[in-house]
């Protein structure tokens, strides 16, 4: 079998192939031949008797007479079905990035946990998971306080009623400025069961103005006066908006 020198594109098809000398041993990674390169490669016949390679290099299958044959770069000869399957090719403007080939193969990239997660990470199936952002939060009450020693009383909104008479008695810092000329107080009565902050101050907002725009009986003031007025203001505030949820516990004197 007589093997024709390779043609004027040898040398491109070397480096796409990574015949002659370029491949996995120098670093260098065999790029797909185009089409063009592979339709170049010298075709031969072979005959009866033919000299040179017996095989097929690729598929290691004898020749016989009436072959073709093509020969590649290096001087090999290969059945050309073999070459098709064993060369992968590329259409004309066609390119291949490693980083489309390989896409699938990309590990995911995990994030290493941020301070503090590690500590806080749930345990499947732990019931207590999550417990504390499920956490309900503080109710809100309103409150009416009178003082022990004037006619006064004062309504107040709060999510924690003891803490909120020790501030208004100077017990604690925070108290109001409008409370502290009636200490000490007591409390009077105590409204609960609101769904939210809005609710709340909704309520005490309507309960201080109607006792506000209220007349006031011609009587001596006193303490017992002053809630009769603040009690009768409450029940306006019952029929001009729905109580029906909220717990209302007025306190003996």
């Amino acid at each position: 079998m007589h093997l024709t020198p390779a043609g004027p594109n040898a040398f491109e098809l070397s480096l796409r192939s990574g015949a002659g000398g370029v491949g996995a041993d120098s670093g260098f990674v065999g790029v797909p031949a185009s089409g063009d390169a592979m339709a170049a490669l010298p075709e031969t016949t072979v005959g009866e008797g033919g000299a040179g390679e017996e095989e097929c290099a690729v598929c290691l299958e004898g020749y016989a007479a009436g072959d073709t044959v093509r020969t590649l770069p290096c001087s090999h000869g290969f059945f050309l079905p073999s070459i098709r399957a064993r060369t992968p090719t590329r259409r004309r403007g066609e390119t291949m990035s490693l980083t489309a080939a390989f896409r699938a193969a990309k590990i995911p990239r995990t994030l290493p946990p941020k301070c503090g997660e590690a500590a806080s990470a749930s345990v499947p199936g732990d019931p207590s998971a999550g417990a504390e952002k499920r956490k309900a939060p503080p109710p809100w009450c309103v409150y009416l306080i009178a003082s022990s020693r004037m006619p006064r009383t004062y309504v107040g909104v709060t999510t924690d009623f003891p803490r909120r008479l020790r501030q208004h008695n100077g017990e604690l810092k925070g108290g109001a400025k409008a409370a502290s000329a009636g200490r000490p107080w007591n409390l009077a009565c105590l409204v609960e069961g609101f769904a939210n902050r809005s609710e709340a101050c909704e309520f005490e907002s309507k309960w201080k103005n109607i006792s506000r725009k209220m007349a006031r009986k011609r009587t001596e003031p006193s303490v017992e006066s002053a809630l009769q007025h603040r009690q009768a203001a409450l029940s306006k505030v019952e029929s001009c908006m729905d109580c029906s949820h909220l717990q209302i516990k007025w306190r003996s004197s």
